[in-house]
């Protein structure tokens, strides 16, 4: 049997829907592909390992800033090298502690590690790299800018003198100015940087998150989120205005056959369409 269509005659708002339908359609069409791909593959996570693959490009990784924006500030004194990235301070690209000053200094011997900085005096043990002490605000002489060793003896120098360092280590005493060593920041060897960044970052991220987020548009930040509203809304106005325009067309000949009553009457007192 042959399904009765009803053709639209010249009919303005159809003709916008179909514009509309074609440039919507056109537009989100990588948008949609994205979207469609990333979720086949969240689908079946499991199958693909995303689970168990960790990712280490540093283009990604800066995504979820997991790639320090700053440099890595290094000392080194007697072969042992102290680096302070973000709030983490390492000894030779191990962790040892965190401090919130910059990095100013660093002294090493055969039983405690001197670290100074802005904030602060760490005292770390030369055999375990644990720390021993820490001297604050309360005992190191204010906008300290650097440490030296003499005679047996740990000096601090700020813009005001020379402190030196009491028997307890826990105070510091002036003393009669001294030319003070300089030391300069050092580009620190390839292997404790990798240490370091390897710290920094932890176990990484997983693929399943990198997809999920790309899937989401998080992972593109605020814009990647609303181009993904905006994609969702397109669906719809798509949904809808291939409704429509079936409705305009074949839509109403397929209801007469399904539904006879409900549309013929439909039909009588409609003036865009006509019998086929």
């Amino acid at each position: 049997m042959k399904l009765e269509i009803y053709k639209p005659r010249k009919n303005k708002a159809l003709r916008t829907s179909y514009r509309w339908h074609r440039f919507i359609g056109v537009v989100i069409s990588l948008p949609v592909l994205l979207v469609s791909i990333t979720g086949i593959a969240l689908n079946h996570a499991d199958s693909f390992g995303l689970n168990r693959t960790q990712v280490s490009n540093s283009t990604i990784l800066n995504q979820y800033r997991m790639v320090p924006d700053k440099p890595i500030i290094s000392f080194e004194d007697s072969g042992v090298w102290v680096s302070k990235l973000g709030k983490q301070v390492f000894l030779n690209g191990q962790r040892v502690t965190s401090s919130p000053g910059k990095l100013v200094g660093f002294l090493s011997d055969d039983k405690i590690y001197h670290i100074l900085t802005s904030k602060n005096l760490l005292l770390i043990s030369a055999k375990e790299n644990l720390l021993i002490d820490e001297l604050g605000s309360e005992s190191l002489p204010e906008n300290s800018t650097g440490i030296a060793k003499k005679d047996g003896s740990v000096f601090v120098s700020n813009p005001k003198g020379v402190f030196k360092l009491s028997e307890s280590k826990d105070s510091f005493i002036p003393v009669d100015p001294f030319p003070f060593p300089t030391k300069e920041l050092l580009s620190l060897p390839k292997e404790f940087e990798s240490k370091i960044f390897e710290n920094f970052r932890g176990d990484g991220i997983s693929l399943w998150r990198v997809v999920l987020d790309i899937h989401s548009g998080a992972f593109f930040g605020r814009i990647g989120v609303l181009l993904a509203d905006l994609t969702a809304l397109a669906l719809i106005l798509l949904t809808l205005t291939g409704l429509y325009n079936w409705w305009k067309t074949a839509g109403r000949g397929f209801c007469k056959k399904a539904w006879p009553p409900v549309c013929e009457k439909e039909c009588e007192v409609a003036d865009d369409c006509e019998h086929s």
